[in-house]
C-alpha cells in the first residue's frame, strides 16, 4: 500500500478488525472487493488485509484488517496534518472544527435546490466541492446499487477536505472530496430487487432526507449541460474499466480462491453450516450480478441523463 507520491505506508495509528459486516454470513469480503474495483479513482478507498484471529490458540475466524479514512490516514497517505483537514461522516463531524461541519451542511442544502443552469451558482459548486470526486463517488454507489446508502435518508456516507491548498498533492485542493466505504449492502445481496442488477438507482434513488442529500444535489447539477456531459462520459468510462465484466469477474474469482475456504472453515467455527451449503448459491448471486450490470447500469444511465436535459 503506498501514499499519494508513491510511498510504502508502513505505520498505522489504528485499523479495524472488520467480520464482512452485512456480508458476514454471505461472502465475507464483498465490501473489500467492490473497493479494489474502485481503486484509481477519485474517491479514497480502504485497503483491506486478511487475518486469522486465534486467542489462546482457538480459531476464531476469518477478518478483514481495514484502513480507517480518518485524520490519521489523511497525513498517512497525503501528509496533511490533523489541524489541516476537516472529515465530516455521516452528519457528525470526525475531525476539524463545527465551523466545518455547519458549513458543508448549509452549503449541501443550498446545492440541493440552486439553478445550476446558472454560471454562477455552478462555480459556486465547483469551488467548494471537487467534481470530479463527486461525479466518480455517486457513480459507484449506483452502479453497484447499495442499498444502505440512499433510500429513505443518506447513510454510509463521508467526506473530506484540506482547510489548505498543497499544491503538489492534487487532493488537498480545499475541495471536499468523498469516501467509500461499507458498500456491502450492493451486488446482489440477500436477492433484493434493490441491490440487483436490473435495479435503477439513478431514478430511484431519492431520500427525503433536507440535508446531504447526494442525489438531489446530482438532480440539480444534471441541469447543467457541461455537468451532465461530463458525469455521462465519465460514468460510462467507469462502467468498461473499472467494473468492466472482465475486471470484475477476475478480481472476484481471486478473492475467492483467496477466502473460500476460511470463510466456510469460520462459518463451521460458529455453527452456521448453512451458510457453507449456499456459498456458491451466493457466489453465483454476485456473479450474475456483475455480468448484467454494465447492460443495464449504460441503459439506466443514458435515460437519466435524457430526462433530467429537459
Amino acid at each position: 500500500l503506498t501514499d499519494a507520491t508513491g510511498k510504502v505506508v508502513d505505520r498505522y495509528d489504528k485499523v479495524t478488525l472488520w467480520n464482512g459486516g452485512n456480508d458476514f454470513q454471505f461472502l465475507h469480503f464483498r465490501d473489500a472487493l467492490i473497493q479494489e474495483l474502485a481503486e484509481g479513482l477519485n474517491v479514497d478507498t480502504m485497503a483491506s488485509e486478511p487475518c486469522l484471529l486465534f486467542i489462546d490458540g482457538e480459531f476464531l475466524g476469518f477478518y478483514l484488517l481495514r484502513e480507517r479514512v480518518d485524520a490519521e490516514h489523511l497525513e498517512a497517505h497525503y501528509g496533511l496534518h490533523q489541524d489541516e483537514v476537516a472529515v465530516i461522516k455521516n452528519n457528525a463531524l470526525d475531525d476539524g472544527t463545527e465551523e466545518d461541519l455547519t458549513a458543508f451542511k448549509e452549503f449541501t442544502t443550498w446545492a440541493m435546490n440552486a439553478d445550476m443552469t446558472d454560471a454562477q451558482n455552478y462555480e459556486k459548486f465547483c469551488e467548494t466541492v471537487d467534481v470530479a470526486s463527486f461525479i466518480d463517488y455517486m457513480a459507484v454507489e449506483t452502479y453497484i446499487n447499495n442499498n444502505d446508502w440512499a433510500s429513505t435518508g443518506m447513510n454510509n456516507w463521508q467526506v473530506w477536505r484540506s482547510k489548505t491548498v498543497v499544491p503538489d498533492v492534487p487532493q488537498a485542493n480545499g475541495k471536499w472530496r468523498f469516501v467509500l466505504y461499507d458498500t456491502d449492502v450492493s451486488a446482489g445481496i440477500y436477492n433484493n430487487y434493490k441491490t440487483m442488477a436490473n435495479y435503477d438507482s439513478l431514478a430511484n434513488n431519492m431520500p427525503v432526507t433536507k440535508t446531504y442529500n447526494f442525489p438531489a444535489i446530482l438532480k440539480s447539477l444534471m441541469k447543467n449541460d457541461a455537468f451532465r456531459e461530463q458525469f455521462h462520459a465519465r460514468y460510462v468510462y467507469i462502467i468498461d474499466n473499472n467494473f468492466s465484466k472482465t475486471r470484475a469477474i477476475e478480481t472476484l474469482n481471486a478473492y475467492v480462491a483467496a477466502y473460500e475456504t476460511v470463510t466456510c472453515d469460520t462459518y463451521r467455527r460458529f455453527g452456521m453450516g448453512n451458510e457453507v451449503v449456499f456459498y456458491p448459491q451466493e457466489l453465483q448471486i454476485i456473479t450474475d450480478f456483475f455480468n448484467a450490470r454494465p447492460e443495464y447500469a449504460r441503459s439506466y444511465l443514458d435515460a437519466y441523463c435524457e430526462a433530467n436535459a429537459k
